[in-house]
């Protein structure tokens, strides 16, 4: 039997490709309908190469609409899973995804979350990756800069979000050292008390939201402390309170381990979470979509690990 977890991918790895698996399938065009109308402009004009993937307005929406995209063409094709998770904003994509109804709600959602992530967020300020650093040293370089711990993925692999100016001499700190550090693709300083106020907000406009259904389809793992919930309004609380507190990706993945899961499927866009998973347990078998050209290619090696 497999037991495995679907987990959607946060706004790094998003690209001009990213629509391309679910594109063709006639399933997935009320999903980008939907989004589009929503947000005033055709998700699919990211093939065009015109759009700024480093924007909020337009990654986010990209991000969540992908994976949810992906899923509506997969479950024709696979097993149920135990579980969906979602790192930063894929935590909106999973629970479109555990919903599994209402897309239009879920739109809604990521429209509030973006704009109010937007509204409140310092100008000129980003995420920074940073790996081979543990917590205390970490801390100690960060010292009394503006800078925070936004993911935690593993004991000694951080993201971190602050200012520009901030970031740049943390980045000068990090290559003094010999420290592996990489420069995220992203304008806002998500998962960081510097977006408390947006918190406010989004969880206030939510507030005014009414709900079609409160149980979700499937648990969603909450990125804030790695336990799940199967209530949309939980659900709603956990993303709102993301948006400037810490998440604990290490924690979420270590509940998937220790659910008895052996496989996990990442939605995309990107490959940047299946990587995560057998860093952090060579155990479990993890592969994106993709690296997949076709949902029977992705049924074909999903069914082919309960052999193994």
């Amino acid at each position: 039997m497999i037991r495995y977890c679907i987990v959607c991918s946060g706004q790094g790895s998003m690209g001009v490709d990213s629509l391309d698996f679910s594109k063709p399938f006639i399933s997935t065009t009320n999903v980008i309908d939907l989004f589009s109308s929503e947000f005033g402009w055709d998700l699919f004009s990211v093939k065009n190469g015109e759009l700024d993937l480093r924007l909020n307005k337009f990654s986010q929406p990209l991000t969540i609409a992908t994976s949810i995209a992906n899923w509506i063409v997969l479950k024709e094709y696979l097993p149920a899973p135990i579980l969906f998770m979602g790192y930063s904003a894929g935590e909106v994509s999973a629970l479109g995804c555990a919903q599994d109804s209402n897309l239009s709600q879920i739109a809604k959602l990521t429209h509030i979350r973006c704009k109010t992530m937007e509204d409140f967020s310092p100008s000129r300020s980003g995420l920074l990756a940073i790996k081979g650093i543990n917590k205390i040293d970490l801390l100690e370089l960060i010292g009394n800069k503006s800078i925070y711990i936004a993911i935690i993925n593993a004991y000694d692999h951080f993201i971190v979000g602050g200012s520009e100016m901030e970031l740049i001499l943390l980045e000068d700190l990090m290559y003094s050292r010999g420290t592996w550090y990489k420069r995220l693709n992203v304008s806002v300083p998500s998962h960081t008390p510097l977006l408390k106020s947006a918190t406010v907000q989004f969880l206030s406009e939510m507030n005014n939201q009414s709900y079609s259904n409160n149980d979700l389809h499937l648990p969603i793992v909450q990125g804030i402390n790695g336990m799940p919930s199967n209530k949309f309004d939980i659900a709603i609380k956990s993303i709102g309170n993301a948006i400037s507190q810490t998440i604990y990706w290490n924690q979420c993945m270590q509940f998937v381990i220790d659910s008895g899961v052996n496989v996990v499927l990442e939605l995309g866009p990107g490959n940047s979470l299946s990587k995560l998973f057998t860093e952090f347990s060579p155990s479990i078998s993890a592969r994106s979509v993709s690296d997949f050209r076709t949902p029977e290619g992705v049924r074909n090696w999903l069914l082919s690990q309960s052999e193994s």
